[in-house]
């Protein structure tokens, strides 16, 4: 099939018409040719079913009606009509919280009917039912008002409202005639792995009753497909069902189901090192064919997704969009969690501390982070012999421990940070605000519980770049490994960005 691209430039006369529309300007042509108001055809406030809305938000009574604009309507002339007529279609998104208390009641019957399985092509194995993910949290009035685009680290998601409108502009009153008008929703997800190059991409269009009107009442026609069809050399698709471009018809009151299984085929599929950034492509392309003016909806942009090979010699794929945290309980790490817990409250950077400070980010090069690792544990360090002998029962000893990470661009040695500015450093970790571990237990087997706690060395200003402390060797240990698991777990890369939460 071939694949149209439209491209339709607006002429000299729609682009001056006057954009005020009088009532007397409604008058339409409706589906069939018959002639009518186009007003009626929307539910007004009294027509308009009741739908339960969440505390704190009343959808609105009446149908959301579009303003037409020359700059983003599509036109063409009318050979037949008087001189200066053209026939527009306008495509228009619209937030979430715009449809009608009737589109939200119509919204939550089509929830329950998301979960649809996909009739497989010819040939092709049947397909698992179609479910979007249910942290993308879609369903109901949610979306509109907590929904999250990038859940976790391996789920994208996003929600669009569309409205098609059709109009005619003339040279004469009442110049600008709504024609048709239909809206339709269309939810996206995508579902990573961080050790394949391979994803699913899934949809589900919805039809709006309430609003569909005149030469648009009976929905939408024309063509979709992945926005991984066209992009050559940097992924691939696979539809589920009739292979892209595929001809679709949506009408009122029905909810189709997408999927295709696409393939990174960039820089990170060809070897280590490389890497692909699938954002600007991801979605889909609508090409509507029953409007006035053939014309695209281009959905594509909104879902975030990246593969790699450079967290691993193979590739993967994650939502970079999403920043992943290291949580760290003070059960389990004892006085190397309370050392950067104390930091995160005490000293102003409050790095890694989510909603007050800004997240850390990850040093990949080496040479960097042992420099990191050599100021902040230089000679003015002196492991403490009383710790060590104290430490004998569970077989460990005083350590050098030190926050902001060395292999974080935040660390404390680091004259520039992640965008490339000079940040607050120290030549030697004496300059650093100090802490020592406390222990609190003699069990001689739970080092965490037994060591749980620090105590602070002088006076800090608050203002130090970095804390140093005494901290028992194995817990110690015991965060870095922790953190090497959450750059392998979330293929962070270099600096990508990560949160540190510490927890009881």
């Amino acid at each position: 099939m071939a694949l149209r691209r439209l491209t339709v430039a607006l002429s000299a006369a729609a682009a001056m018409i006057t954009l005020a529309i009088p009532a007397s300007a409604l008058a339409a042509t409706g589906a069939g040719g018959a002639t009518g108001q186009l007003r009626s055809a929307i539910p007004t406030a009294a027509s308009a079913p009741a739908a339960s809305a969440p505390a704190g938000y009343v959808p609105s009574s009446h149908t959301t009606r579009p303003a037409f604009s020359a700059k983003k309507a599509s036109c063409h002339r009318v050979s037949s009509a008087p001189a200066g007529t053209e026939r527009c279609t306008q495509m228009q998104r619209l937030p979430l919280k715009d449809l009608s208390a009737a589109q939200w009641a119509q919204r939550q019957d089509m929830a329950s009917s998301h979960a649809k399985p996909i009739a497989p092509r010819a040939g092709a194995a049947a397909q698992a039912t179609l479910v979007p993910p249910s942290q993308c949290n879609f369903s109901g009035f949610e979306y509109a008002l907590t929904g999250v685009s990038h859940p976790d680290r391996f789920t994208s998601c996003a929600d669009t409202l569309w409205v098609a409108s059709n109009w005619e502009v003339t040279s004469t009153p009442p110049f600008v005639i709504l024609q048709g008008i239909f809206f339709w929703e269309d939810q996206q997800w995508t579902s990573y792995s961080a050790t394949s190059g391979s994803w699913t991409h899934g949809m589900l269009a919805m039809g709006y009753t309430d609003g569909a009107a005149g030469n648009l009442s009976d929905g939408i026609s024309g063509t979709v497909y992945s926005g991984c069809f066209l992009a050559e050399g940097i992924c691939t698709e696979t539809s589920l069902t009739t292979p892209d471009p595929q001809q679709v018809s949506l009408a009122p009151g029905e909810v189709l189901p997408f999927g295709w299984d696409e393939t990174d085929t960039g820089p990170s599929s060809a070897g280590p090192g490389g890497l692909n950034t699938l954002d600007p492509y991801l979605g889909v392309t609508w090409e509507i064919e029953n409007t006035a003016q053939p014309t695209q909806a281009l959905d594509v942009g909104n879902l975030a997704g990246r593969c790699d090979s450079q967290a691993t010699s193979t590739d993967g794929c994650v939502d970079e969009a999403f920043i992943p945290t290291l949580s760290l309980s003070l059960a389990r790490y004892g006085s190397s969690a309370a050392m950067i817990q104390w930091a995160q409250f005490n000293l102003s950077g409050a790095w890694g501390l989510q909603g007050v400070g800004a997240p850390l980010h990850r040093l990949t090069d080496s040479i960097l982070s042992n420099n990191n690792r050599e100021v902040i544990c230089d000679s003015s360090f002196v492991a403490n012999p009383a710790i060590t002998a104290a430490l004998a029962p569970y077989g460990d000893t005083d350590s050098c421990d030190e926050y902001p990470f060395a292999s974080s661009y935040e660390s404390g040695a680091m004259v520039d940070g992640v965008t490339g500015s000079p940040k607050p450093y120290v030549t030697t970790g004496a300059n650093c605000a100090q802490v020592t571990a406390v222990q609190t237990g003699t069990s001689g087997t739970h080092e965490a519980a037994d060591w749980n706690s620090i105590t602070v060395s002088g006076t800090p200003s608050g203002t130090e770049p970095c804390v140093r402390g005494h901290i028992p060797g194995l817990l110690n240990s015991l965060v870095g490994s922790a953190y090497s698991a959450l750059i392998t777990t979330n293929r962070l890369i270099s600096k990508d960005p990560f949160w540190v939460a510490v927890t009881a």
